[in-house]
């Protein structure tokens, strides 16, 4: 993760052939308000690629993180790196 101007940037280490629009993104870029918290994919020439947007709520915020921690040990585990 690379702190960047205005937000933060989770690079895509290893994209293994995963595209966006025909392209492939560079990672996920994350910014955030007092409002309301945006990723979307980082890199992209077009608009094509993928925004969501979501309220500015901590507890949701770990929540999320929880989840995708867990995302991240399932494929892990089914990859049999872990």
């Amino acid at each position: 993760m690379l702190k960047v101007n205005g937000g933060w940037l989770a690079q895509t280490a290893d994209a293994r052939g995963f595209r966006v629009g025909g392209e492939t993104p560079a990672g996920v870029f994350i910014s955030a308000t007092m409002r309301r918290v945006e990723l979307h994919d980082a890199g992209l020439k077009n608009e094509q690629g993928t925004s969501f947007k979501m309220p500015s709520d901590p507890a949701l915020l770990r929540d999320l993180a929880k989840c995708l921690e867990e995302a991240a040990n399932y494929v892990a585990k089914r990859r049999g790196i872990i």
